[in-house]
């Protein structure tokens, strides 16, 4: 017996190199774990979203085709798994004739999203391999009691909407992944904030709006680290005042920012020193860490290794206690010692 079922997540797995895909089916209330490539789980990720792609990618141009011959994509049905390795058909009929196809299934999963076919699974595989859904339910459930806590944070969004859309149009998929999931994340977190402040009414929106903002950080800092993209001044200048902020993510995740975009813009960084400077002296070694990060790639420019920023972070390294901190210091001021020659 075949069993309808749905991709109902797309996420990373800890498998090196591989992806988990959650198939969910009602009839059991049961979910099964698909691990698959990387690539394939971002098509699968793209199609959910049905984010508009620049160029057709090898699944669209399949279904056009079959499509174009008059072949149409019946279903997919999942009915095996052995040694790790779930086994897939591909359901396709033409001129009343019905056939079937042996296929990796993450391939069938990306034609059934685009062909928009149903996916089944066996009822004996279900029992197989599938575990309890309730939790996931609940939170499924949950997540549809409340619309967006504040709109401040839809404005911020924008910044990572944006990036999605430039990496969609440059076909960097796999940083368009990495943003979807970080506003699906923000997003996420919005909402649980609103349920949230139905049983808590005094509890503080600032708290609440700067955890949203450090899942921002983390995303812009991760993209002006790898060079996943070329950033515009707008995301440095968003990111500077967070360098002060209560939020010890935001603290850092900006500060590596600003140390990340140093070298592209040294002229728009100046009124981060100031915050940077207070905080080398913070209790906290994540923090500091994080300063000496953003103040080592500074005075490496040549507008700063000519300034007194020299001399302070000379003292500074010399207070420091963390060998490691201090080593980046001392790494980065003998760097600047040589523009200064």
């Amino acid at each position: 017996m075949r069993l309808l079922s749905e991709v109902v997540k797309v996420g990373q797995s800890v498998a090196k190199g591989l992806s988990d895909v959650l198939l969910f089916n009602r009839n059991k209330n049961m979910v099964i774990c698909l691990s698959v490539g990387e690539y394939e789980a971002e098509m699968m990720a793209l199609a959910l979203d049905k984010t508009p792609l620049p160029k057709p990618v090898m699944f669209d141009s399949f279904a056009d085709i079959l499509f174009t011959f008059d072949i149409g994509v019946e279903f997919v049905l999942i009915d095996s798994f052995s040694e790790g390795i779930y086994g897939a058909k591909l359901f396709c009929h033409s001129q009343n004739e019905c056939k079937a196809f042996d296929v990796r299934v993450s391939d069938a999963i990306n034609l059934a999203l685009r062909a928009g076919c149903p996916i089944y699974a066996t009822e004996e595989l279900i029992e197989q391999v599938g575990f309890d859904a309730d939790i996931l339910l609940q939170d499924q459930e949950d997540d549809t009691l409340a619309e967006p806590a504040d709109p401040k944070a839809d404005w911020d969004l924008q910044l990572l909407e944006e990036l999605l859309q430039d990496a969609v149009t440059k076909e960097d998929y796999e940083l368009a992944v990495l943003l979807r999931d970080k506003i699906n994340e923000l997003k996420q977190q919005n909402t649980n904030n609103t349920r949230h402040s139905l049983s808590f009414e005094k509890e503080p929106t600032f708290a609440l709006y700067e955890k949203q903002i450090a899942s921002i950080l983390e995303a812009i800092e991760e993209i002006s680290n790898k060079g996943l993209a070329q950033l515009s001044s707008r995301y440095l200048l968003f990111a500077i005042p967070y360098i002060k902020s209560e939020n010890n993510n935001c603290r850092r995740e900006a500060s590596r920012i600003v140390g990340n975009m140093a070298a592209q813009y040294p002229d728009m960084i100046e009124e981060a020193i100031s915050p940077l400077l207070d905080n080398s002296s913070n209790e906290g070694t994540v923090i500091r860490r994080a300063t000496a990060y953003a103040l080592s790639r500074i005075i490496t420019t040549d507008r700063y290794a000519q300034s007194e920023l020299y001399d302070k972070l000379t003292d500074i390294s010399n207070k420091e206690e963390d060998n490691a901190i201090r080593n980046q210091y001392l790494k980065a001021l003998k760097k600047a010692s040589k523009v200064r020659k």
